[in-house]
């Protein structure tokens, strides 16, 4: 779903910075989409250290954010969880990245209850393990709040696609064009060398008449 919606934006520099007990960078941003596409492919559980670092997850993609030109600037805050590990508060970093001009718009997914996700294990591979869900909605909302953004959850993935979509939305451009038509007329270059060539044929002798030039009468 988030490779859908890096479609959707064919104009924009996109990024992607992975997190769980600490931010992992996958992609600093790039117009070469299928580069980010990839590198998401590539990110899996088990990169960096369990947890779930929000504030730090906000403060690694907003300083990417701020080294880039372009007017808009948003984060997509994707987790399944509340801010349990890191040195920096989730608030706190809504402000850094508000005072940067920054938009978050924050996505929690999930089920209230329970999962089986995949964890790697100690023999390379990877095993089932029931995860508790833990939502924070709340700050998550305030993140959003803070920085002009919304919040959305997504228990499924069509309500994925369909906060995505929101978003898509929400950050579309409009764009004013001015057309000015200036009209200058050319006839006159090509009347007066037709009316010359006009003049000219007047005095000049047709084929006959320089074939059979005229006798003068007896």
């Amino acid at each position: 779903v988030c490779k859908e919606f890096i479609d959707l934006r064919p104009n924009d520099r996109i990024g992607a910075v992975a997190f769980a007990g600490q931010p992992y960078p996958v992609s600093v941003p790039t117009m070469s989409h299928d580069w980010v596409k990839a590198n998401i492919d590539r990110a899996d559980i088990g990169l960096v250290p369990d947890g779930t670092a929000i504030g730090s997850a906000i403060a690694a993609a907003a300083s990417r954010l701020d080294k880039q030109g372009g007017k808009t600037k948003i984060i997509v805050l994707i987790t399944d969880g509340k801010n349990n590990v890191g040195q920096l508060d989730p608030l706190d970093a809504a402000r850094l990245a508000a005072a940067l001009g920054i938009r978050i718009y924050t996505i929690a997914v999930g089920r209230s209850g329970s999962s089986m996700i995949r964890v790697p294990n100690e023999f390379g591979g990877e095993s089932w393990a029931r995860l508790v869900n833990e939502y924070d909605p709340e700050t998550l909302r305030r993140i959003a709040d803070l920085t002009s953004g919304a919040f959305y959850r997504a228990d499924a993935t069509q309500s994925l696609r369909d906060a995505f979509a929101s978003i898509d939305q929400l950050e579309k451009s409009k764009l004013r064009s001015h057309v000015t038509v200036r009209r200058n007329d050319l006839f006159a270059w090509i009347l007066i060398p037709a009316a010359l060539l006009a003049v000219v044929e007047l005095f000049h002798p047709t084929r006959e008449e320089r074939a059979f030039p005229a006798t003068p009468a007896a």
